[in-house]
This record gives structure tokens, sequence and C-alpha cells, in this order.
């Protein structure tokens, strides 16, 4: 041994140059081994087994050697190149350590990567129009509704006259039309814009132009811009589109220009299309029929200003039309970005909690470096008592955490574009629900790379802090750890370092473990909504947009319907079919105010709404809709028999609580099949609305939720289509088999039967759901997947505290176990520290939840939690977990043999 001792100096004293001082350097090793020898040999050892013992607690030979033959003045970056070597020699002897340290880093800095990396291509990437912070857009607030709702024309029109704060302002309103190609027909989401409207972007055609004043005008011609993307897939970008007339809803239109690619305005309604919107009747005020207003602030006013100058314009408009406008307010908000509803809370929710992650993979890579330098004690100890400095000691602690930072910040670097693709594959990409526009891209930006820069910097600090620390200890005052023998491992005060640490991760990890309860919770109660009242199995659904022109009355579109439904009911594995203003899932499509006949006539401000949706009198059956009391609409309620409706459970609870509900009268409006917005614009009313009374026949369950707002189950009247006729109905088809197998004769029947009739999103209503909570359910998978990481951390960290605190003690307790103590009493005592650890974590944890449920339902609705059912039961998981990790290691370590244990010391 001694012969393999005085080998390995001589090829590191060859490799560092030929110091001149070998012989000292050997004889100072060779005297601190004789030293130690002798020490083992006085404490009753044999000679072979105190030799052995001495050369253990030397430790690493060649840092020893190394350490010596620094003092003779090594070059700089020779000194570099050992202590990589050396780094990479301790790593490889600790392999579970340096496994475990790559596998956090990895995962904590690649989830906080990929999340930053969708941040800066979304809600940190500037809008692709100038000034930004300055457009706006502006709804209104209707009463008992909160948001920003459809607005008035006429009241868009006054507010253009009366505000100072606004450059410009412009209109939007519903404009999809249906593109007919020669025999074929394609449905195309578009807007009706006021003339202005591209202006108040500052965005200019990249072919042709935009609208003049003249083109907003009633009586100008009929003119269309085209979306960059529209362009390419119907007209394959060719520049000769310009002057070309095409088919829009059955009447022609001039393209005069093609706006620029990537342009991500009005998402997520995405326009393939702008119109002018033109009136030419006097608007009628109580139509809200303007989906938003967007404004450009001017330079001098802020945002506060302009908001306190609507309320007033608002207060003014409501005391002079008190019919129309009474209790109808004004919002002001910024120009949203090109974002899914709630997705940014939600990134801004992931990137707490990946950020929450690292913070408890850093701790628990701490307590785990700061275990792993007391077990090396005796190196350290060695090693100073032969002369290294604490910067030796501690340089060499900070190469190797950096060589781990730096392997675990390019794992994380490639982990992170696999989340980011599993993230876009999983979220809607299309519909109402698509969280990002379909051009975006995410790459890694230079921002990107300073953030994971600074993750790896932050991260190598954190968890190197505790080593370093002992090293500079060690490195102070040798002689007294010397004669310990290493016992101390870094005596009490790293002992409440790591207990600190525990209780860290421990209060984290209820955060995380709260944040995932309340969305488990939540998106419990969302998939219950969207399924909750009808069968979805074997239903199939598509939207079949129609234009109101094509008929002349409410009879000739309900003709055309009955045509439609009987041909697609003859199809083979075809059950029912029936139409309705939206699909299951979505709850009703408008709003309406109604009264309660026999109840007093109220106030404009205080009528109520109620949810209107038109349906097939078959479709109740259907789609299974559960019925409560009463009857469902019929056959039998047609045009010519008198007015009936169903309410559902939402409209009962709110509006008839504890009253009688069948037979009661609603009053409430019928707008003619020709209302609403059209080609020509609002205004083009043939009749007013008037008031009428409906007779409630039956009671039904609460059928979907709103996809806006909170999406709650929303009060809801049912009508019939043919004593309510509308436009723009959604088909729905019960099949007898796999609803999948029947989708391409469904299309192929609904073109035979009308070829100028587009189909669209035609798909299995399970597949649809699954699409609705999409967003809901990855954000509640990846918050699991981290919150789980998360948890096992902290048991890990855990079990290492109370497991190194046992191997601390193992003298003492067979000391204890010789003198009688129980083992119960062993384990006791050995897991208090970590008890006390949990139980620290756990309050801190638990009060930190309590204040953010308060902070983050001020802030997001969507993003409140109930703490009264979320923290007992995160109370209880933790609890179980603490118990878990603290009682395995407690009970092994009483465990200890007395007679081993003593007769090894």
């Amino acid at each position: 041994m001694w012969d393999a001792l005085l080998e390995a100096w001589a090829r590191v004293s060859t490799a560092l140059h030929r110091q001149r001082r070998h012989a000292e350097a050997r004889d100072e090793l060779a005297t601190h081994l004789s030293l130690l020898e002798q020490r083992f040999v006085d404490d009753g050892m044999t000679v072979a087994d105190a030799r052995r013992a001495a050369l253990r607690q030397m430790g690493n030979v060649t840092l020893v050697m190394e350490d010596i033959h620094h003092q003779h003045g090594v070059p700089g970056l020779d000194r570099l190149g050992q202590d990589l070597r050396s780094a990479v020699r301790s790593l490889r002897r600790t392999p579970v350590f340096t496994v475990a340290a790559l596998v956090i880093l990895t995962v904590g800095l690649g989830a906080c990567v990929a999340v930053f990396t969708v941040m800066t291509h979304t809600v940190l990437a500037p809008p692709a129009y100038p000034a930004p912070e300055r457009v706006v857009r502006l709804g209104e607030t209707w009463p008992q509704l909160q948001g920003l709702r459809p607005s008035s024309m006429a009241n868009y029109e006054d507010w253009r006259v009366q505000s100072r704060a606004f450059e410009q302002l412009a209109a939007v309103s519903w404009g999809s039309s249906v593109l007919t190609m020669g025999a074929q027909a394609s449905y195309l989401q578009g807007a009706l814009v006021s003339a202005n409207y591209f202006e108040v972007f500052g965005l200019r055609a990249i072919l042709g132009r935009t609208f003049t004043p003249d083109e907003g005008v009633a009586g100008s011609g009929r003119v269309v811009v085209l979306s960059h993307q529209l362009w390419v897939r119907e007209f394959s970008a060719d520049a000769s589109v310009l002057g070309r007339i095409i088919t829009l809803n059955g009447d022609g239109y001039e393209v005069i220009g093609v706006m620029p690619s990537g342009l991500a305005i009005d998402f997520p309604f995405s326009p393939q299309l702008w119109r002018p919107l033109v009136h030419s009747a006097a608007p009628r005020r109580s139509e809200r029929q303007l989906r938003e207003v967007v404004g450009r602030l001017r330079r001098d006013v802020t945002l506060t200003d302009a908001r306190a100058e609507m309320d007033g314009i608002a207060a003014r408009l409501a005391a002079a039309h008190p019919a129309d406008n009474g209790g109808y307010g004004v919002q002001v908000e910024p120009y949203p970005r090109a974002l899914g509803l709630d997705v940014e809370w939600t990134l801004h929710l992931m990137l707490a909690a990946v950020g929450t992650v690292l913070c408890v993979g850093c701790t628990n890579l701490a307590s785990l470096a700061t275990v792993r330098a007391g077990s090396r004690m005796q190196e350290l100890t060695v090693r100073a008592a032969l002369g290294a400095t604490a910067g030796r000691l501690t340089r060499q602690l900070l190469v190797e955490h950096g060589l781990l930072g730096i392997a675990g910040g390019l794992l994380g670097l490639l982990a992170s574009r696999v989340f980011v693709y599993a993230m876009l594959a999983l979220v809607p990409s299309t519909g109402i629900r698509a969280t990002f526009p379909p051009a975006t891209t995410f790459d890694l930006t230079a921002l990107v790379w300073l953030f994971a820069l600074a993750l790896v910097i932050a991260s190598t600090v954190a968890f190197t802090a505790g080593p370093v620390l002992m090293a500079r200890v060690e490195a102070a005052s040798p002689p007294r750890l010397l004669g310990v023998g290493g016992r101390a491992a870094g005596g009490r005060a790293m002992s409440r370092v790591r207990r600190v640490l525990v209780g860290a991760q421990v209060a984290l990890s209820v955060l995380l473990l709260a944040t995932s309860v309340a969305l488990a919770l939540s998106f419990l109660g969302l998939t219950r909504r969207l399924v909750g009242g009808f069968d979805a199995t074997g239903v199939a659904t598509a939207w079949m947009p129609t234009n109101g022109d094509r008929f002349a009355s409410g009879a000739a579109l309900n003709r055309w319907l009955d045509g439609l439904l009987a041909q697609i009911v003859a199809l083979p594995g075809v059950a029912r079919a029936a139409v309705a203003d939206s699909i299951p899932t979505e709850g009703a499509p408008y709003g309406e105010r109604f009264r309660v006949a026999g109840r007093a006539v109220e106030a404009g401000d205080a009528s109520p709404m109620t949810g209107l949706k038109v349906v097939d009198p078959a479709y109740f059956p259907t789609v299974g809709l559960q019925l409560r009391s009463g009857r469902a609409l019929a056959a039998a309620d047609d045009s010519r028999a008198p007015l009936v409706a169903v309410v559902n459970d939402a409209f009962v609870l709110q509006y008839l609580r504890g009253e009688r509900v069948v037979d009661r009268t609603l009053v409430m409006p019928r707008a003619p099949i020709s209302s609403g917005v059209t080609a020509s614009g609002p205004g083009t009313l043939t009749a007013v609305p008037t008031d009428l009374e409906w007779r409630v026949v039956g009671v039904v369950a609460n059928e979907g939720v709103n996809p806006f707002d909170d999406r709650q189950p929303m009060p809801t009247v049912y009508v019939t289509r043919e004593q309510y006729p509308r436009t723009n109905l959604a088909l729905v088809v019960r099949t007898t088999a796999d609803p999948s197998h029947a989708l391409t004769s469904i299309r192929k029947a609904v073109s035979a039967y009308d070829p100028s009739q587009p189909i669209v999103d035609l798909e299995v209503l399970a597949d649809r759901i699954r699409e609705e909570s999409a967003t809901d359910r990855v954000r509640l998978a990846l918050l699991l997947a981290l919150t789980g990481f998360s948890c096992v951390l902290a048991a890990v960290g855990l079990f290492g505290i109370v497991a190194y605190a046992g191997a601390l003690r193992v003298h003492e307790l067979a000391i204890r176990r010789a003198l009688g103590s129980r083992r119960v009493a062993l384990a006791l005592l050995v897991g208090r520290d970590g008890g006390l650890a949990v139980a620290a974590g756990l309050v801190i944890g638990v009060l930190a939840v309590v204040a953010g449920a308060r902070l983050a339902g001020a802030m997001t609705p969507a993003a409140a939690i109930d703490a009264v059912v979320v923290v007992p039961v995160v109370a209880v998981v933790m609890l179980l977990l603490g118990t878990l990790a603290v009682c395995v290691p407690a009970f092994r370590a009483s465990r200890v043999n007395p007679a081993s244990a003593l007769r090894v010391s």
C-alpha cells in the first residue's frame, strides 16, 4: 500500500512540471500518515487496521498531493486543469449525487426555460404595430353581467363625437362570410370594420390599399381586404387578385388589398377578410351589434384619463336615453395580446410553478451537497492541515458544482425544446379556445439564452453555498476539527442549515400542491359543467353559417331546414338530427332581456337578462337533455301555436327559486329574421322587435357553459326555430354507432342538398369536449407533474436529513440502546429534527396559500383558490408524506446494534 501511495505521488509530481520540493512533500505526507496511524494504534487498533484507517481518513491522495504542489507556484492555467480533473474524479466517486443533481437541474431548468420561451414569443413579444401601449379596446358593461360586452352603434357614434381622449375610434362587428368559387362554398371568418380600422393600428396593406372614408357610407361599392393567409391559400398569392370580383354571401365584392403576413390582431377570431361597416338607417340604440370598438389614445392621454372621460360620457348617455342605456357603462382596457382565453394568466402561473420547482430543487441540492461535504470532512480536514488554503478548497468546490451547473444547463436547454413541443402538441390551435396564432414560432432567442445562463449561475451559487461555508470553516480551524476525527460533520450550524432547507422545500411544495389541488377541483367542475345535463355519446356536431338575406321569411328558412334534416336522418346509422343556436357544450349564444309576467315592470337598469337559445323541437332527444319537470319543446310548437319556452335549472335558481315554474309567463321580445348584422351592416331592421308573451312549459338541466367569462352555466330560455326563426345554426346528429364513421356521409348529404351551404368544424362531440377543456387539462397535467416532482424532492430531503442525523448519532444511539432505551424513543429522538422541519414548512406553506388565495381571487377570478377546501387536503397529504419520509430512516437508525457500533468506535 505504501508503494502504491508513493507511485501515485510520483505520477502527480511529474504532471506538475517537476516541482523542486518533491522530497519535502513526500516527507510531509508520510509524517502525517504516521501520526494518524499511531493515533489509531493508541486507540486499540491493530497495525494493519490502523494503517487502513489512516489511509481512508487521508481521503483523496491525489487531491492532497495537488494541494501540496499548489503551495509551490503552479501556473494558473494548469491549476484550472487540475481543478477540472479533480472535479471529474470527485463527481465520479459519488454517482448517486451526480445523477440526482443532473436530473434535478435538467427538469427544473428545462421547465423554466420552456415556459419562458413561450412567454418571450407571446406575453413579452411586442405586437406587430407601432406604439401598442396606446391602442385600446372599448365595450359596454351590461347590467348584472361582468366584463366587456357588445356595444350599440348609436352609442359608438356619440363616443366619437364627444370623446377627446382618442386620436381615432373604429367599430368592429361580426362579418363572417361564405366564399363561393365555382361550385365550392367555404366559410371564412371575417369582420365588418370602420373605414379607419387599420389606421388605428398603424397598418398598411402590402398589396393594394385599405378602406377610404367614402367606402363606409351606405350606397358605396362593395369592397373587401384579404388576409395574407387567405390570399396564399385561395388565390395562390397572385398579385393580379387586385380588382377581381369575388362572391361573398351571394354578392360580388372587389378585392382592393392584401394585409401583411403574421398579422395577429382580433385574435382568437383571426379574420381572414375585412369589409366596410356601413348602415343605411339610423341605428337603434337598444341593438348591441358591435363586437368591440378599438381606439388609439392621444400621446398626452393615459388609460386612466380615457376611462374617466368615458365614464362621464356613459353617464350622460344613460341620463339622456334611460330606456336603452339605463345601467349600461363603458369599459376601456388595453388591446389584448394575441393569446387565447385565460392563456396569459396560465403562463404566469406556470412560470411561477416551474420557478418554485427549481427553488425546491436547488434547496434539495444544497442539502445533498452539504451532506456530501460533511461526508468529505476528513478529506477537507487533512487537506487543510497540509496547507490547503480556504481559496483552494473553495475553488475546488466551485469547479465541481460549476461543472454540474453547466451540464445541467445544457441538458435543461435540450429538455426545454422537448417541453415546448409537448405543450404545443397538446394545446388547441383552432376554434374559440385557440391558444396562439397558427404562425407563432418558439425559437431560442438571445433573451432566452441570457435567462438560461442567469438560472444556471443562480442555481449553482444556491446549492454551492453550504459546502463552501464548510470548506472555509475547515481551512480556518484545522487542528480543532482534525482531532475530532470528522464526526461533527459541520456541527450544529450545518444541521440547522439543513433543517431550514428542508423546511423551505416543504413550504414551497405546499404552495405547489395547493395550486394543483385547486386546479384539479376547477377542472373537475368544468368537466361536469361541459358534459352535464346531456349525453354526448354517439353525437356529432357542426356549424352551418347561413346568410339571412337568402330567405324571404322565417317560414322559408324553416322549410329549407326541414328538407336538410330529412336528408341527414335518412343516412344509414343516423338516429336523429336537429339544429340549434349553438352546440351543447357552449350553452346559450345570445342574451335577451325579459320580465316575469305579473311582476312590476322594472326600470331598464334592473331588467333581468337571460340566455336565449333557438332549437329544433328534436334537439332535446337528440342530445339527451335531461327533463326536470313539465315537458320539452315539441313539433306541435310551430308558428301557428301559442308561444312556449323551456327554461334550465340556472334560470329557475336565479329568477324563480321557490316559485311555481311551469305555466309561468315570460315577456320577451322577438327580432325578425333579418335583424342583426348582415352584409349591409347594422341598422337594417325591417321591423322593430316587440315584446311577446312566452309560456314556460318545462324545465331542463343545465347544458354546457359560456365559452367566455368564467364558463359557468347561464340562465337560459329555449324556444323553437318555428316560433323564433334564426340563421347561422349548429347541426347536431346522433348516430347508432361510432359517430366518426358518419362524418363523411353527413358532409356529402349537406353538399348534395345545397352546394352553396358550407359546413364547418364537423367533428365528434366527445372530441370537441376534449378540445374545449384542452388548455385546462394541459395546465393541470403540467402542474401535477411539477408538484409530484417537488414533493418527491421534499421527501428525499427529509429522508436524507433524518438518515444523516441518525448516522451522526450512531454511537450515542448505541449507548442509549445499551442502557435500555426503547426503539420507539430512539426513533423519536432521531426524527425530531425532520418533524420540526415538516411542521414549520407546513405552517409557512399554509399561511402562504391563504394569503395567495386572497391575492389570486382579487387579481384573476379564474385563478381563485378555495382555501377552505384546499388547505385541509394539502395538510393531510403533506403530513402523510412527511411522516413517511421521517419515520422510515428514524426507525432504521433506532435498530442500531450496540455491540457492533461500540466495537467499531
